[in-house]
């Protein structure tokens, strides 16, 4: 049978267990609520908590429930997008590794999950790229005449009309002193007109790499300086005008991200050679976005891009692996990539699970 708590201070001389008067028999079977409220106080005091407000259970309530009790916690969840603005800088990244900004791999700051959308607010690209390089095969331009055959090599850079015509007619004087070369730009017509005093030859087909012999475009200098079309030798005249204007600059450049989330939903048409065949050889979702490049030493601002939408959710997103091409697909490589610093705000926009404003603890009623 249940006996309620005695403390040493409630229990009176006559108190105690075994045989005794009416009032121990009395004290032994009904429960004392002074008792147990000091015994409590005792205790609180002793750890120094604060005392709890006095309550009398009504009689004949016991184990029943009462304004007091708490009902069982009801939650419920909905599904809110969470909007995440990224700064991103490519001299944040590890330059022992990724030497070059044209080709890295960055850590977000932390890990996003269930990513919905990606897409870029905001792009700056430092427009260091040479018009005129090496890597480009674009920097010699061969010729023949009396006096034999010479190869003139430009120094790698991005040069204006008159730079570029000056520096090619001081390389050629300086290969055939006997030819007395001329290179020279017509504003009126926008063509470029290489002239000697003697009959000379320009090697456009057969200087270049077996490759570039069957192109139509960025095949040499040749084609930068405005002679269009398949690459063809020039001979048997002392005077030579090309028959396009000169292409003296890089028009824009490609992004590549993270192609194992296959972020990149760009697609793009390619070289065709409708004489094999006359199937596209474009490419499907290949870029992220295509920037439109500013003059040489200026910064870039225009993207182009197809915000990528994951259906399903991309669950985790931790790194971004960041890849600028050229319109072939061609890392961006070489000492003037090297300049090309880039900065960006990428949006991120993450499914999150969160309580409904109806979720919360209320208190039952009597039963």
């Amino acid at each position: 049978m249940y006996k309620p708590y005695i403390s040493s201070s409630d229990s009176g001389p006559g108190s105690g267990s075994g045989s005794g008067s009416d009032s121990d028999s009395d004290s032994s079977s009904s429960p004392s609520i002074d008792g147990q409220m000091q015994a409590i106080g005792n205790w609180q005091a002793a750890l120094k908590l604060p005392l709890p407000e006095r309550f009398v259970v009504a009689a004949g309530t016991e184990g029943r429930a009462t304004d007091l009790a708490i009902k069982p916690t009801k939650i419920e969840f909905e599904e809110k997008r969470h909007t995440n603005v990224i700064m991103i800088n490519s001299l944040d990244r590890d330059q022992q590794v990724y030497p070059s900004p044209t080709q890295l791999r960055l850590k977000l700051p932390r890990l996003y999950k269930n990513v919905e959308r990606i897409d870029i607010v905001q792009v700056k690209f430092f427009c260091g790229l040479y018009s005129i390089s090496e890597s480009q095969n674009n920097n010699t331009l061969a010729f023949s005449d009396p006096s034999g055959a010479h190869v003139v090599v430009v120094p790698d850079g991005s040069y204006g009309l008159q730079q570029l015509t000056t520096i090619i007619q001081q390389l050629m004087q300086t290969a055939a002193p006997v030819g007395g070369y001329t290179v020279a730009f017509n504003s009126i017509t926008g063509r470029i007109t290489i002239k000697a005093t003697v009959t000379f030859s320009l090697l456009f087909s057969s200087s270049l790499p077996v490759y570039a012999q069957s192109t139509y475009s960025e095949w040499g200098l040749g084609w930068n300086l405005g002679w269009g079309g398949q690459p063809t030798d020039l001979s048997g005249a002392s005077t030579y005008t090309a028959d396009h204007w000169p292409r003296l600059c890089r028009d824009y450049i490609y992004l590549q991200m993270n192609e194992n989330e296959h972020m990149n939903d760009i697609d793009h048409t390619d070289v065709e050679a409708t004489g094999k065949s006359q199937d596209s050889t474009g490419q499907v979702s290949h870029y992220f976005g295509k920037l439109l490049l500013n003059n040489f030493g200026c910064w870039a601002q225009t993207l182009i891009e197809a915000p990528k939408t994951f259906k399903p959710v991309l669950g985790r997103l931790e790194r971004l692996n960041v890849t600028w091409t050229d319109r072939h697909g061609n890392v961006l490589l070489g000492t003037d990539a090297e300049s090309c610093d880039w900065h960006m705000t990428v949006r991120i926009i993450e499914i999150v699970e969160s309580a409904t404003a109806s979720s919360s603890l209320t208190q039952s009623g009597a039963p």
